[in-house]
């Protein structure tokens, strides 16, 4: 069984782990470490402020499409 440790600040030890790396390399960090893509918009989620009516869930999914 593979054990797995809590970070407090995930997104600061995967920038951190990327920063010397290739553009591909820390493709594949982000997608292994972040597969959820939290990291990915935690700068703007964190300011958002006042109540949250409203929350948007899988713009990350659609990205990579292309238009027809």
């Amino acid at each position: 069984m593979r054990e797995t440790a809590a970070v407090a600040d995930p997104c600061g030890a995967i920038a951190t782990a990327t920063a010397s790396k290739t553009e591909a390399e820390a493709n594949g960090l982000r997608r292994d470490k972040d597969w959820a893509d939290l990291c990915r918009y935690a700068a703007d989620d964190m300011a958002v402020t006042g109540s949250v009516k409203l929350v948007l869930i899988g713009d990350s999914l659609t990205e990579g499409r292309q238009k027809a």
